[in-house]
């Protein structure tokens, strides 16, 4: 999507996990604003990734359940440039986001102009 510099900008995450309800996973919420990384950590606080990768904790853990819409940002000022945003679920629960393992992952791109 494309959006003008100081607009309004919410994003939202939801799940249905079908018959993978209940398994046991990491949830995650990642973003980046042009060259900075970013992190939703699990008292919904955004967090700047330093880089290292175990630094980085899920936003929850715990089975799988329908998740509605649910509000993870929103955020007036973005600068100009791009954005993007990230819902993943990996598995095994181990608190590791590990992106070579058992990964769904949703995404959504953003210019800011």
């Amino acid at each position: 999507i494309s959006i003008n510099r100081g607009t309004d900008l919410s994003v939202t995450v939801q799940l249905n996990p079908g018959e993978y309800a209940g398994t046991n996973v990491d949830w995650w919420v990642v973003a980046r604003a042009n060259s900075s990384w970013f992190y939703l950590d699990s008292s919904r606080q955004w967090t700047q990734f330093d880089g290292v990768l175990s630094n980085c904790v899920p936003a929850y853990q715990g089975a799988l359940f329908d998740l509605p819409e649910t509000e993870v940002l929103n955020y007036a000022g973005l600068p100009d440039g791009s954005c993007a945003f990230w819902f993943a679920v990996d598995y095994p629960l181990d608190g590791i986001l590990d992106i070579n393992g058992m990964i769904l992952v949703d995404s959504v791109s953003v210019a800011v102009q």
